[in-house]
């Protein structure tokens, strides 16, 4: 048996990527792509087995490569989980042949040139059969914007005259919802006899897949509408990490809802109580991988819907090399907004010698030592994010307060860093501010509700620094009218969120000018511009006057 052992799953999010391509299949690693790579492993490798790396994304938005999963589910809090179309796309196939069926090499075909994507196709289609019953499916990709017409000759088939069933899954007509047409039976046809056997013909839509198969199924595709809502992570929030050793066990030491991007936090005995331990050292950090330094031990935990909360946690060096510290961050929103280091939002680093910085991502706001600092004592460190304002504090004492008026972070998770040493923490809690609302509600540049005007650069799957991998963004040169986009929301605060140029904008609220602003530009997951209105409902609508405008999600 030949694999195809880092199959890609889908990177699109479907009912999203339908407001900017029409269908939410096509695109690159689309369900249609994904499908074509499937053909194309046996038709070109003769490989048989296709592995989803991965399958299931149960892993923080912000994560490298997210989303890119046939499920996704990253709030086990909530229990909520989502199917999307890769689920469908696998099903194609799943549904419709079993382990020890044949392929028959003269009824399958692919071709389309690839990089990083399979485009220009003119035909990929596989077929298998049971040698022991006779029946056979065939599976059609259609990634073109055509309708592709075949005819079926039957010659030397055990059930040639046998009905065929017809199942589809494409992308909305006017008026439907995204996923109104997945995986559904459309036709049943008779082969008709012929000179040389049977024969039968089908019309496949336009980005559409298709199998076609002797086997009369049903399917139920309600097991994948999830019952449960995906709901924020509540606030207050405490881990004392006791966890009984067969809960532990059973994760390999991992404790709840961590996410490590670098070195390993395991739960650990020490002293007889059970803390967090970084696990990984100098001798035993992982090899680089593809040009990208291995980033220095972080892990994230939370709901990056957390916006205005304090957090804060006790810890202990493993020693007092120069190179040693601990971090502790709170918005933490993305693995990956520099491409050598894994830090984000604002985090207090702490030193062996009692050195302190504040930071933003890889940026250093402040800095100080601590004087006659124990290195082998426990200690505590406490951040606050209310607004704009980032308060940083080192057993009990404020060390820094720090407003950030440029491109800062929004929302995000708590992070917990370290060097490479066996640092060990313990009684992590995180609180709302009083006076603040603690989560925001985060709503994409793709979801329907936006309406856009204009010339406006959408595309789907984006870099995976983008918020579910898409943006939107607009540029009007001197002269050009506005472009604009426009939405709805009930509250007080909105802010403006993705990777931007220079820009200048006007902000209407309920048709009145708010305010006319610019900016120099910010990073991926930042806060490019922000807002304060009365509470209630509004309409708020960007007109983007000039320079470059990017829109990555919406928070209010």
């Amino acid at each position: 048996m030949a694999r195809r052992s880092e199959g890609v799953a889908s990177t699109n999010i479907a009912k999203l990527a339908v407001n900017s391509n029409g269908s939410g299949l096509n695109g690159t690693n689309g369900a249609l792509d994904v499908c074509n790579r499937i053909i194309n492993a046996y038709y070109n490798g003769r490989m048989t087995m296709y592995e989803y790396q991965p399958a299931v994304a149960a892993y923080y938005s912000g994560a490298k490569y997210f989303p890119k999963s046939l499920l996704n589910a990253q709030t086990p809090w909530s229990g909520y989980y989502e199917a999307d179309c890769g689920i469908w796309t696998s099903a194609h196939f799943t549904m419709f042949m079993k382990n020890g069926w044949r392929y028959i090499d003269s009824a399958c075909f692919g071709d389309g040139k690839e990089s990083h994507a399979i485009s220009e196709t003119t035909n990929n289609y596989m077929t298998v059969t049971d040698t022991a019953t006779g029946d056979y499916s065939i599976v059609i990709c259609n990634d073109s914007s055509e309708q592709r017409n075949y005819t079926f000759p039957l010659d030397n088939m055990t059930k040639a005259d046998a009905p065929v069933y017809v199942w589809e899954t494409r992308g909305p007509d006017k008026g439907q919802a995204y996923d109104a047409n997945y995986f559904k039976k459309i036709a049943a046809y008779q082969p008709v006899k012929t000179k040389g056997g049977y024969a039968y013909s089908i019309e496949v839509k336009p980005y559409s897949i298709v199998t076609v198969t002797t086997l009369d199924k049903t399917a139920d595709s309600s097991v994948y509408n999830c019952s449960y809502k995906d709901t924020p992570l509540k606030l207050s929030y405490t881990d004392k990490f006791e966890y009984s050793d067969e809960f532990l066990a059973s994760r390999g030491n991992a404790p709840l809802y961590t996410t490590d991007y670098g070195g390993a936090f395991e739960v650990a005995e020490v002293d007889g109580n059970k803390v967090l331990m970084q696990m990984i050292n100098a001798d035993n950090k992982p090899t680089d991988w593809r040009y990208r330094s291995t980033p220095n031990p972080i892990t994230s935990l939370g709901d990056d819907r957390w916006s205005n909360y304090s957090a804060k946690i006790d810890f202990k060096f493993a020693g007092k090399a120069s190179d040693n510290y601990v971090a502790f961050g709170v918005r933490y929103l993305t693995a990956e907004l520099d491409s050598w280091s894994a830090e984000n939002g604002y985090s207090l680093k702490v030193y062996p010698n009692g050195r302190w910085e504040l930071r933003k991502n890889t940026v250093t706001l402040s800095s100080g030592t601590v004087k006659k600092f124990n290195s082998s004592a426990w200690h505590n460190v406490k951040i606050t994010a209310a607004g704009t304002k980032i308060i940083a504090y080192l057993d009990g004492k404020k060390l820094v307060s720090y407003k950030d008026e440029t491109a800062f972070a929004n929302s995000g998770r708590i992070s917990i860093g370290s060097g490479l040493y066996n640092n060990i923490f313990d009684n992590l809690k995180v609180s709302p501010v009083k006076g603040y609302q603690s989560t925001i509600t985060r709503v994409d540049d793709h979801d329907a509700s936006i309406t856009y005007k204009g010339d406006w650069y959408r595309t789907v799957p984006d870099q995976y620094v983008h918020f579910n991998r898409t943006i939107s963004r607009a540029t009007v040169a001197k002269g050009e009218k506005a472009k604009t986009m426009q939405f709805s929301f009930t509250g007080s605060r909105f802010s403006l969120i993705g990777q931007s140029d220079a820009y200048k904008i006007k902000v209407y609220v309920d048709g009145k000018l708010l305010k006319t602003c610019s900016s120099t530009g910010s990073k991926a997951r930042q806060c490019s511009a922000w807002f304060n209105v009365p509470g209630g409902k509004h309409t708020v609508k960007i007109a983007v006057v000039s320079g470059t405008f990017t829109l990555d999600a919406i928070e209010y």
